[in-house]
């Protein structure tokens, strides 16, 4: 439903006009939702316009065609044994290629590819952050949280800082300035961070990249329902929502005219998860690779450290391109190992790093209809408001389905030849933050000691004695992408700890500067 039009006043609020009151609330009662009004008429005014706002935002008709399809005509008997039936394959060995073991040669010439792409304005980047930091102890969109680096930068400073460099590199210049960057940054925030995270970037004067280049633009969300259908409610002005996976930029790109035109006018779109800081946003050597190998879309993937490592991998499921999650594979495929490589069959896993070619993402897009029809639902626990007792009930038994659309889910509409995987090494390029501070596994402090180690190999690569206590270095984004430029600050110099090298922004050939 959500072309409901609404007007905004000075302080953010919604209103909206009888007129449009009397539509929303129709469409509601014409689809068996009419219950999500029942306290209506005694709500102030206030919280009229919450429920309004919520409700002007989604699409009941959708909602509708995914309780028909995915609860009421889906038999769960079939669909595992489809799932149990399917034939798992390795992609093609050809189409999967290991950064370490190429030539410096060759790297050159992928990164001068991509280089010049990054130059035309050609590619766009995509950063997913509609979740909030909730798992991380924070009520903030997860993007502005602060891992704790000695430089104190945010999530979303670190990537759009790298999405700054990789446009310095590419114009052959050490100084920041908005001439030289010609590249999109699309942020896809979703209701519940969006206005946060806009007020987040111009506070930031948009960490140094250029303003007019940063687009921010929101993902739908969808309700919860009950078994019956039923939008269930968390309050009686509060529908229950949450945003629709990661896969919600199709359907939100399909939606947003200004974010359409901008893919149209550009080549390549790279898409990232916010809560991976050591992504390498930008990346000339990744744009260069689907150039070169003329690519509808690659991904990069790094080699599970085991068979129950909890994450996707990429295969070729009953002859099409596709991610299992590490939950749906079956033990023997899980444990199968190649007799030749002696490694796992299916070893590529997925750290949610994509680059489509624009046009096809756009084909995507457009083709909203049929991506619906790859939703996944998920049957949970969920408080929900009793209009007749008045009162928030907190089941101990699941009793409603929330609905998700994953990224990866385009992969099968990929011609054969056309999907190509880069084998990356995960202490250079994965480093999640998912959890909270101390929890031992994805979280700020296991991310803070992968860019601590990442920055003192590109130290010691360019000359540096680092003592064996020097653990904590940070290196600036705009000092360095990838270790390339260190060598005249760091040959030969002796590093204690703790410190951060920032790159002096106004001075020409700067070198850098060191804060204790």
């Amino acid at each position: 439903m959500g072309g409901c039009c609404q007007s905004r006043e000075k302080e953010g609020h919604v209103r909206f006009s009888t007129k449009q009151v009397a539509e929303i609330r129709l469409k509601f009662q014409s689809l068996g939702q009419q219950h999500v009004f029942d306290s209506y008429e005694r709500l102030d005014y206030n919280e009229r316009m919450h429920l309004l706002r919520d409700a002007s935002q989604l699409d009941v008709i959708q909602i509708e065609n995914l309780y028909k399809n995915l609860i009421l005509n889906q038999d769960d008997k079939d669909s595992h044994q489809n799932e149990k039936d399917a034939k798992l394959e390795p992609i093609e060995p050809k189409m999967v290629y290991d950064r370490a073991s190429m030539s410096e040669k060759d790297l050159n010439e992928l990164r001068e590819l991509g280089y010049q792409k990054i130059r035309e304005g050609k590619v766009a980047v995509v950063i997913l952050a509609g979740g909030q930091g909730t798992r991380l102890g924070s009520d903030k969109p997860k993007g502005e949280y602060n891992i704790g680096l000695p430089s104190m930068k945010s999530i979303f400073q670190i990537l759009t800082e790298r999405f700054v460099k990789a446009q310095m590199l590419a114009a052959g210049t050490d100084q920041v300035s908005d001439d030289i960057q010609k590249c999109k940054l699309l942020i896809m925030t979703s209701p519940i961070n969006d206005r946060e995270t806009k007020k987040f970037f111009m506070f930031n004067n948009y960490f140094k990249a250029n303003s007019k280049n940063v687009i921010l633009f929101e993902q739908a969300v969808l309700p919860a329902i009950s078994p019956e259908g039923k939008i269930l409610l968390e309050g009686p002005q509060k529908i229950v929502m949450s945003p629709n996976g990661n896969g919600a930029l199709f359907d939100a790109v399909g939606k947003n005219p200004m974010v359409k035109k901008i893919l149209e006018e550009v080549e390549y779109v790279q898409v990232i998860g916010v809560d991976n800081v050591l992504n390498k946003v930008l990346d000339p050597v990744y744009i260069g690779f689907s150039v070169k190998n003329n690519l509808q879309a690659a991904m990069k993937s790094c080699v599970k450290r085991d068979a129950k490592e909890p994450v996707g991998v990429v295969l070729k499921k009953n002859g099409k391109y596709d991610i299992v999650e590490y939950s749906e594979l079956t033990d023997d495929d899980a444990n199968a190992v190649n007799p030749i490589t002696k490694e796992l069959k299916f070893n590529l896993g997925s750290i949610l790093i994509f680059l489509l070619r624009s046009d096809k993402l756009l084909e995507l897009c457009n083709n909203a209809a049929t991506l619906n029809q790859l939703y996944h639902k998920a049957f949970k626990n969920i408080s929900y408001w009793d209009s007749e007792k008045q009162e928030l009930v907190k089941p101990d038994k699941p009793n409603g389905y929330k609905f998700e659309l994953f990224l990866h889910n385009f992969l099968p509409f990929c011609d054969t030849g056309k999907f190509g995987v880069l084998k990356v090494q995960r202490e250079e390029e994965f480093g999640p933050v998912k959890n909270a501070e101390g929890s031992g596994v994805d979280s700020p402090d296991t991310a803070r000691e992968l860019i601590f180690r990442l920055n003192v190999k590109y130290l010691r690569k360019a000359g540096a004695v680092i003592e064996k206590d020097a653990a904590h270095i940070e290196i600036d984004n705009l000092l360095s992408y990838e270790g390339e430029g260190l060598q005249d600050y760091a040959d030969g110099k002796r590093f204690p700890p703790p410190h951060y090298i920032k790159h002096n922004i106004p001075h020409n050939n700067a070198k850098g500067e060191l804060f204790m």
